[in-house]
């Protein structure tokens, strides 16, 4: 996942350091990322790339309320 142009949630922009980290083998969402996604009870995260054609992928996270 090298290359990301930009994270969103929402009106949330997850695309700095503190939601977001990259590495050789994917990237992964904070916990302040994860913390704000689970205040909204869940949602849609759109990834957006570098290249040419900006491939955008989606990732669905659902909120298990129980314990």
């Amino acid at each position: 996942a090298s290359g990301i142009s930009s994270v969103k949630f929402g009106s949330y922009d997850f695309s700095s350091s503190a939601y977001v980290t990259e590495g050789t083998d994917g990237f992964t969402l904070t916990a302040s990322a994860l913390n704000t996604i689970c205040s909204k009870g869940g949602g849609t995260v759109y990834v957006t790339f570098n290249d040419a054609a900006h491939t955008r992928c989606r990732i669905k996270v659902n909120v298990d309320t129980e314990i």
